[in-house]
């Protein structure tokens, strides 16, 4: 996995430390890499199988792909929007709690 260095950001302890956190900010914008590192790390820890992978990975546009509707992804497994949209809320909060 990527250095996670530059998703750690300045400690904010005095006002003019705002200047160091934006030039953070610019620099983690520049380079999504470690961050669909990060993600791609906790979706295979915490996803269930494979569908709930791709499922998940299709919806935010992680691994090169674009990302893609709802009905597009219960297109290719076979279930509702509704469905899709219930799975990735469930998985988001278990990802995030």
């Amino acid at each position: 996995m990527a250095d996670l260095g530059p998703l750690s950001p300045p400690p904010l302890v005095h006002p003019s430390d705002v200047d160091q956190f934006c030039v953070w900010l610019d620099e983690l914008a520049g380079d999504v890499a470690p961050v669909h590192d990060l993600v791609l790390s906790m979706l295979s820890r915490f996803s269930r199988d494979d569908r709930e992978h791709d499922i998940l990975t299709r919806r935010f546009g992680i691994d090169g792909r674009d990302r893609a509707t709802l009905q597009e992804i219960g297109d290719h497994h076979g279930v509702s929007r509704e469905r899709v949209r219930q799975l990735v809320d469930r998985s988001v909060r278990r990802v995030v709690s």
